[in-house]
Parts: C-alpha cells; sequence; structure tokens
C-alpha cells in the first residue's frame, strides 16, 4: 500500500513539473506583447494564433498522457490491450494531436481553429514537445512502479511493453512524413 502510494506521489508531482515547464516554456512560443494580447481577449472574437495553437496541442497531449500513464491495468483491471475502447480512443487522440501538430490535413486545422505554423523548424519542436509529454510521462509512471512497486510493475509488464513498441511506431510514422 505505501509502496503504491510513494509511486504515485513522486509520479503526480514529476507530472505537475513537467507539464508546468512545458506550459511555461510554450508561453515564450507566441506573441512578444503579452499584456496587449490579454486585453485584446475582453473586446475581440476568438481569433486562432499561434500562442493558443502550441498550448492546446501541448494540454490534449498532456489529457492523453494522464490517461495513458494512469491505467494501471492488470493485476486490478483489464489490461491496455484487453480494454479495446480505451485502447482505441487513447491512441485515436494521440494519432489525432500528432496530425494536428504535423498540420497533415491543413481543412482540420482550420476547422478546429488552430493557426498555421510559421516555419518546420517550429513545427518539429512542437510534435517532439507533444511526444515528448506522450512518452515521458508514460515511462516515468513505469519507472516510478518499478522503483516503488516491483510487483505491480512485474504483473503489468506485458501489455505495457507493447503499448510502448505502438506509439514508438505511430511516432516512426509520424516523423517520416
Amino acid at each position: 500500500m505505501y509502496a503504491e502510494f510513494s509511486s504515485q506521489f513522486v509520479l503526480i508531482v514529476y507530472s505537475f513539473f513537467i507539464f508546468f515547464l512545458q506550459i511555461a516554456r510554450d508561453a515564450h512560443c507566441g506573441e512578444d506583447d503579452f499584456m496587449c494580447q490579454m486585453q485584446s481577449y475582453w473586446t475581440a472574437p476568438f481569433l486562432p494564433n499561434l500562442l493558443n495553437t502550441v498550448v492546446f496541442l501541448v494540454e490534449t497531449s498532456q489529457m492523453i498522457s494522464v490517461f495513458f500513464a494512469n491505467y494501471k491495468g492488470r493485476p486490478w483491471m483489464k489490461g491496455m490491450l484487453e480494454n479495446h475502447p480505451l485502447f482505441l480512443s487513447v491512441f485515436a487522440c494521440i494519432g489525432g494531436v500528432i496530425v494536428a501538430a504535423w498540420e497533415f490535413v491543413p481543412q482540420l486545422n482550420e476547422m478546429i481553429q488552430l493557426a498555421p505554423f510559421p516555419d518546420d523548424y517550429f513545427r518539429y519542436k512542437v510534435v517532439v514537445l507533444v511526444a515528448s509529454t506522450i512518452l515521458g510521462t508514460f515511462l516515468w509512471d513505469r519507472f516510478c512502479v518499478f522503483m516503488f512497486a516491483p510487483k505491480v510493475f512485474k504483473a503489468s509488464m506485458g501489455t505495457s511493453i507493447f503499448c510502448v513498441c505502438v506509439f514508438a511506431c505511430l511516432l516512426v510514422v509520424a516523423w517520416s512524413m
């Protein structure tokens, strides 16, 4: 009981720092005059810009990583691969965020009001940020479970490795396009 609590506590603290640092870093990716932008929010309708596009993509990837990392599966419930609706929805969300970040379908990005990225370098930065959020949180969770609850780690080992392999394959496919 204590080991599982320690693992969850360390994961929550680490995830908070990852998410906080990424949001703080993303705040510098957008427009320069922050106060002018904040004042214009009160008077103008929503207009997509670079800042809210990056924040939306990173926030969505953080929500996905919370689902992905906190679903423990075995020995308490079905594993990730056995829970097909959860498995398909999580990986569909991962695919959707990667498609939106890479701007594969510009009409889709316009429909969900995402601003286009200025250049390929910035796009690569955002895709790496999104992928590192999801993969880093998942790997850190599994490391914490390994360190603080090795019995639980051994029980959930089979499905976790497969999920990481599937996610890595998705990243390789997205990166190569």
